[in-house]
């Protein structure tokens, strides 16, 4: 069964990044979303100190499609995620909404479904 979830990522000001959703595999969603600010803190090039909510959830839009690089024909089975301008903003009614803090990686704040 699909679990419908909406991440946003919130920086060191405390400003909350625009809504990811997803209406599948919401909580396995919700993992990547930590492991990828797991791994940010590793990279070098990347302070995340000074990253922005914004830069971050561009940056995992990038990181979730990295493996697979598909070709154009493919893309419209794809196109499961969707922004929205906050947790309230798509259906998320299975799992909620998650903002996860970039410094930490763990979740700061959910919003029940």
């Amino acid at each position: 069964m699909s679990k419908k979830a909406s991440i946003a990522f919130e920086d060191v000001w405390q400003h909350e990044s625009i809504a990811l959703f997803t209406p599948k595999d919401g909580e396995q969603f919700i993992e990547d979303a930590k492991t990828f600010v797991k791994n940010l803190a590793k990279m070098k090039k990347i302070d995340v100190g000074n990253l922005s909510a914004d830069r971050a959830m561009f940056l995992f839009t990038r990181w979730l499609e990295l493996p697979d690089y598909l070709p154009l024909d493919e893309l419209e089975n794809e196109a499961e995620y969707y922004f929205g301008t906050d947790g309230m903003d798509g259906d998320n009614s299975d799992l909620g909404h998650y903002v996860i803090n970039l410094l930490t990686g763990q979740v700061v704040r959910q919003l029940s479904p």
